[in-house]
């Protein structure tokens, strides 16, 4: 009898645990009432809700519709909270599983922003400037018709301009010590590849410096002249102008 009594109690304690359990565990609301959930966490601006919410989404719903806008809110939830190396993930993993989708080419321009906003202050490594050039470099080439081309073209010229301002300011600093030659070296490296940037000015007007403290007259006149010629509204116009008048 006991045996049998004991088997009796285990069936009604296991029918007590799971009638209890299936009271605690919520059914899923369904692809598109989640989507509609995390949409609302994202317009009222609550980045991380809108992270967990687009993750159920999209984990319990690979197949929903509309994966790919879902895909692209997660992503902007990471950017819009600054997060960036997570939603340049995102925004890649985008372009990768839904390569026909029209959000592709926005995805693979914030990708772009998420590396320059990486982007340290110049005087330190540029190696997320650089990663930044080339994907806007990429977007460009294969979305020439998207609507933030412009942008695009601007955080190129913004990155570029960094590495440029970089490059000046070691171009500088072996002026102050002295060691022209590498000076030298740094400047004509801007105005080789950084012509259309306002470093450009900058060293120009340098190098001529540089001559001068070379006791290059020749060179440094005709490189202050020249300055002149091409920037004759530039801040350093006037000091070049007295550089030519005193150079015999």
């Amino acid at each position: 009898m006991s045996k049998k009594l004991n088997t009796i109690i285990l069936l009604i304690l296991t029918v007590v645990w799971f009638s209890c359990s299936s009271e605690s565990i919520k059914p899923l609301p369904g692809a598109e009432n989640q989507y509609q959930i995390a949409k609302r966490e994202y317009q009222k601006k609550d980045w991380s809700n809108a992270v967990m919410e687009f993750q159920k989404l999209i984990f319990n719903y690979p197949g929903f519709a509309q994966a790919d806008s879902a895909q692209f809110l997660l992503a902007m939830s990471y950017f819009n909270n600054k997060e960036y190396p997570l939603a340049a993930g995102e925004f890649n993993k985008l372009s990768f599983s839904f390569p026909t989708s029209f959000l592709t080419d926005d995805a693979m321009y914030y990708a772009g922003v998420c590396a320059l906003e990486q982007s340290p202050k110049p005087e330190l490594d540029q190696q997320y400037t650089q990663i930044a050039i080339e994907r806007f470099r990429d977007f460009l080439e294969e979305y020439p018709e998207s609507e933030f081309v412009p942008q695009a073209e601007q955080k190129i010229l913004e990155a570029r301009s960094k590495i440029a301002k970089k490059t000046y300011n070691t171009a500088y600093l072996y002026v102050k010590l002295g060691d022209y030659d590498a000076a030298l070296i740094y400047l004509n490296e801007i105005l080789d590849l950084y012509s259309d940037t306002p470093w450009f000015s900058e060293a120009f007007f340098l190098l001529g410096e540089v001559y001068l403290k070379q006791n290059k007259l020749d060179q440094a006149k005709a490189t202050f002249q020249e300055f002149v010629a091409k920037f004759p509204q530039d801040k350093l116009a006037h000091k070049a102008r007295e550089r030519i008048n005193h150079i015999p």
